[in-house]
């Protein structure tokens, strides 16, 4: 009992050792005030009434995402080399495809319910 426990710890110790960090803390700071300024430009254009503040929300959630995407690409371990292991699409072809087709369908009925309402209830 206390090989296997021996055993885990030594594995867990070599899987942390290993892992990469997520982000760095400067990333995180300077992209949290980038996209805390693009909100805010966007409520200060619903304040006014000028300008387009739709935009500065858009752009400040494609902001963030390519904030979260971009700070997530080397999280994984490195114990197994890349030709090793299958790449994410190639392991989940089937279920991204079910996916994606999936959120276009809903993107399209959500669009046009939105356009719907919006055109009958003026």
């Amino acid at each position: 009992m206390t090989e296997q426990c021996n055993l885990f710890y030594v594995a867990k110790e070599l899987i942390t050792a290993h892992q990469q960090t997520v982000i760095t803390p400067v990333f995180f700071i300077v992209g949290v005030f980038v996209v805390a300024g693009l909100l805010s430009l966007g409520v200060q254009g619903i304040k006014t009434g000028r300008g387009l503040p739709i935009l500065w929300f858009v752009l400040g959630g494609f902001v963030l995402i390519s904030i979260l995407f971009l700070s997530n690409r080397r999280h994984y371990l490195t114990l197994h080399t890349r030709l090793e292991s299958p790449a994410f699409f190639q392991k989940y072809r089937e279920e991204f495809g079910k996916q994606a087709v999936t959120a276009i369908i809903s993107g399209l009925i959500g669009g046009v319910i939105g356009y719907l309402f919006g055109h009958f209830l003026r």
